[in-house]
């Protein structure tokens, strides 16, 4: 299905940033990016405080791949969990985050991630209790994987580690808003535009750094 943006879908696009590197250099292939929250988020499994984070690619095989999202000093593992292909028909300048709407009161969860140059980037999947309760927010389907995999959602910072492999193996959906399993497949996010007053990032001008894009 198609993701447009409409007043009721909290959009966000950051102005990330990453460490200058050659062509082919380990930021290239693990698409290291750096983002500060203003506000608390949510990725699979956990609620993040406001503060600064760095998302890589731990892994991918076949149609998707292991994330991870560490502090800013890269020592502590806040997150590692499935994400699965999303598209875009033109590629950004800059790495872009976007965002699901929630229930009130709770942070927003994060859709999509997007590295620059780049049409192709990463839907992250939920445990489907909670994927069920976004996809009633968004009234969209939201992929999902089971509840008990919200338990490898913590600390692995290994690629061959267990909980990495089991990720890998497990069974992606998507649910509707109605709670109902459909067969998954890759979308396309039209535009990755915000309106006015969505972004829930600031620029941390610390990282940032002049790199062509590919």
């Amino acid at each position: 299905m198609r993701f447009q943006i409409s007043l009721g879908i909290l959009v966000a696009m950051a102005l990330l940033f990453f460490i200058s590197a050659p062509k082919v250099s380990p930021s290239d292939l693990d698409q290291k990016t750096i983002v500060t929250f203003t506000g608390p988020v949510e990725i699979p499994g956990k609620a993040l405080p406001p503060g600064t984070y760095v998302f890589k690619v731990l892994d991918n095989v076949a149609n998707r791949d292991v994330i991870q999202v560490l502090d800013k000093d890269e020592k502590h593992v806040y997150g590692t969990f499935l994400g699965i292909p999303v598209e875009t028909d033109k590629p950004p300048e800059k790495p872009i985050i976007r965002f699901k709407e929630t229930a009130p009161g709770a942070p927003p969860a994060i859709e999509a991630w997007f590295y620059p140059g780049r049409t192709d980037g990463h839907e992250l999947v939920y445990p489907r209790q909670h994927a069920v309760e976004l996809a009633k927010a968004n009234n969209q389907n939201v992929a999902s994987t089971a509840n008990n995999m919200a338990s490898n959602t913590t600390s692995a910072n290994d690629k061959n580690d267990a909980s990495v492999a089991q990720m890998k193996n497990a069974t992606v959906n998507r649910v509707t808003p109605e709670g109902k399993e459909v067969k998954v497949t890759k979308i396309q996010i039209v535009s990755l535009t915000p309106t006015a007053g969505e972004s829930q990032m600031q620029t941390d001008g610390s990282h940032s750094s002049s790199r062509e894009l590919p």
